[in-house]
């Protein structure tokens, strides 16, 4: 109207629920990148019940079951809680599959678990039985395959992280699990479903499961690169064998090295990487041991 005091556009309020320009990027091609290797996307509710977490066997004292937000109208039974793990949901959709007679599942889940200290960005996945087919025979879904498909997703960063053995998920085979680091931050597990849970689904074949901290995913894929320069000489790479004992995991005989190297500040300079590419049983290797062949490329 004439004559009506004029007011300044006030600067628009995003809400926090609004995501980044680079952080969607990085999901959408993340997103690609399972798609890719054959998984299906997952939609589930947020919400799951407790009884499901007692299923999994994760007990009350576990954050996770004593720490779990209640729904003031819950619309079910099943819903009654916020979800703090992503697994609950994966399971039922493994169900759903194998009730269609569907027991080559790859699903994986980009979802927000819920705890009283907020709310986090979550990566889960579940796969089993084939793969993909192919004319020379099946290929399976297993560990490595999920791990390595995990590794994917943090790019370059993927150099600097770690599998550690573990047996802490209740969930998971106590014999068959790992959990990735990078640093001292911890990224996720992953690992095979416990025997027990399988066995309630109707299954044949093992089940793996991963639950990943995909807000941490994220954090790192947002540093910048830093250009370091090339190395004035070609590496070197030099071979040595150990005996061992056949029990010992990869990863402790490995952490013993680069212990070894850390302690040495010109061997630390010195040493780029140490790599496993033989592993002997037999004649003139004692009853119990194995010999452990690596490769260290050195910059000299």
């Amino acid at each position: 109207a004439m004559g009506a005091e004029h007011v300044p556009h006030a600067a628009p309020r995003h809400s926090r629920t609004i995501i980044e320009r680079r952080t969607r990027r990085a999901i959408e091609a993340s997103r690609h990148k399972l798609l890719a290797a054959g998984c299906h996307e997952a939609l589930s509710y947020s919400f799951m019940s407790l009884d499901e977490l007692d299923r999994l066997q994760i007990g009350p004292d576990d954050p996770r079951h004593s720490a779990a937000i209640p729904v003031a109208n819950p619309l079910t039974a099943e819903q009654s809680h916020m979800r703090t793990t992503l697994v609950p949901a994966l399971l039922r959709a493994l169900d759903t599959n194998v009730a269609q007679r569907n027991k080559d599942v790859g699903l994986f889940e980009l979802a927000r678990r819920f705890t009283p200290d907020g709310e986090v960005m979550m990566l889960g996945m579940l796969v089993t039985g084939a793969r993909s087919l192919h004319f020379s025979g099946d290929v399976r879904w297993d560990m490595h395959e999920l791990k390595g498909l995990l590794e994917s997703l943090l790019g370059r960063h993927a150099v600097d992280s770690r599998w550690t053995a573990s047996s802490s998920e209740p969930f998971l085979h106590p014999g068959v699990q790992a959990t990735w680091t990078v640093g001292e931050r911890e990224l996720g597990v992953v690992g095979q479903l416990h025997p027990a849970i399988v066995s309630e689904h109707e299954l044949d074949g093992p089940v793996y499961v991963a639950e990943v901290d995909f807000d941490l995913v994220l954090e790192l894929e947002a540093h910048d690169p830093a250009f370091a320069p090339f190395p004035k000489y070609p590496a070197v790479a030099r071979d040595f064998a150990l005996l061992y004992d056949r029990s010992a995991p990869y990863v402790a005989i490995e952490d013993a090295i680069r212990a070894l190297a850390s302690g040495s500040a010109r061997f630390a300079a010195l040493l780029e990487d140490v790599r496993l590419f033989d592993v002997y049983e037999g004649e003139q290797v004692p009853d119990g041991e194995r010999a452990w062949s690596w490769e260290k490329p050195i910059w000299v």
